[in-house]
């Protein structure tokens, strides 16, 4: 067999020092790699463990694999512990239930899909969770599929943070609105709520009566629409001087009309609403119907006029008496002619006229006039 030239030798030799430096290199890289996987591991174990959060993972049977240490500070559990326990013990019923559910329908959707960026596929879930000690408390889980090349699930990462106080504020307030809501519909006054371009934004069932539309009709109409045109103005320079001062309008009097075109008369108060930071987002108010007192008034106005013309033009005085149980006497309207028969100022107050009366009577006539009031109180 024939040797290899020099010359041959030279490059098999280059060849060989270049796959050996390759090598070198290769071996170099890796054990760089392994040593910031080292580092990168450990400085995630330190977040880890030192959250108020954890994080956790599982496998597609929903059987942990991992889960932070951190999580003994929320569960009393230690990783190790909790990683035995079963999810039925861990959860209670409502939460596990809704679990199996809502993995049964996400794995479904997840299987064959392309490999999404993280903050797809994210789903937030709250579970009620029974502590090592036997209370119970509030978790909010952020939950995403960990995916192979292909986009293929291939495990489940979650975080967890304890929502309890959340969940028990949450639950207050909603006792109190729901408190509060009772409130307003049970009081016989209208309550309601306007933005600041005076459209409803919350009212109560007796604004409904009143005005005749119902919620839906209600819900958004602007004010204009059920305020009388000749009271428009008048309502918005209301409206407006509370907004400008923040001085709540104590009473105003305007006309609305219903939605069967009726006129009714309202009688209510104005107050500015505002935001966490004292700025202005519309008004409050109460509202109530005093149409029959309005149409009271006017009738009693009408016969005010009425009895005025009448006594006016008899040849007489025209009293109107009360008398009480305890002997008490009075008069509560008396005509203008008062003057020319008593010698006394119509304008004198009705207190002093009585006894000025009284003494006008003769005494042969007193008895007789007594009786004759107390007849008219026994009758009345």
């Amino acid at each position: 067999m024939p040797l290899p030239s020099k010359t041959k030798l030279i490059e098999e030799n280059a060849l060989l020092n270049q796959r050996i430096r390759e090598l070198e290199k290769s071996e170099t890289e890796r054990k760089r790699a392994e040593k910031l996987l080292r580092q990168s591991e450990e400085k995630y174990r330190l977040l880890a463990d030192n959250i108020s959060e954890h994080v956790w993972i599982m496998d597609l049977k929903l059987n942990l694999t991992y889960i932070s240490p951190s999580v003994e500070k929320l569960y009393g559990y230690t990783p190790d512990e909790i990683k035995k326990l079963s999810m039925k013990t861990f959860f209670t019923a409502e939460s596990y239930q809704k679990i199996i559910e809502a993995y049964s329908r996400e794995l479904s959707l997840a299987i064959g899909n392309r490999p999404m960026p993280p903050s797809e596929g994210r789903h937030v879930i709250e579970l009620e969770v029974n502590h090592k000690d036997g209370h119970k408390l509030w978790t909010e889980n952020r939950v995403s599929f960990i995916r192979d090349e292909n986009g293929n699930p291939t495990s489940i990462l979650g975080e967890t943070r304890d929502i309890t106080e959340r969940k028990r504020v949450q639950e207050l307030l909603k006792k109190s609105e729901e408190r509060y809501r009772t409130i307003l519909e049970d009081i016989q006054e209208g309550y309601f709520e306007v933005d600041l371009a005076g459209n409803f934004t919350f009212f109560n069932e007796t604004l409904c009566r009143v005005s005749g539309y119902s919620r839906e009709e209600l819900m958004g109409m602007n004010n204009r629409q059920y305020t009388d045109q000749e009271e428009q103005k008048r309502v918005y320079e209301a409206y407006h001087k509370v907004y400008i001062t923040g001085t709540p309008l104590r009473e105003l009097v305007w006309r609305i009309k219903t939605k069967g075109g009726v006129i009714k008369y309202i009688q209510g108060s104005i107050s500015l609403l505002k935001d966490s930071s004292g700025q202005p987002t519309g008004f409050r108010g109460i509202a109530r119907d005093i149409t029959e007192r309005k149409e009271t008034e006017k009738l009693l106005q009408e016969n005010e006029k009425r009895l005025y013309g009448i006594t006016t033009h008899i040849p007489g005085v025209v009293f109107q008496f009360y008398a009480k149980d305890i002997g008490e006497y009075g008069i509560s309207y008396v005509s203008e002619r008062v003057s020319d028969i008593f010698e006394v100022p119509f304008e004198t107050d009705l207190d002093s006229l009585f006894p000025i009366f009284f003494s006008h009577i003769h005494k042969e006539d007193l008895d007789r006039f007594t009786a004759s009031v107390q007849n008219a109180v026994k009758e009345n």
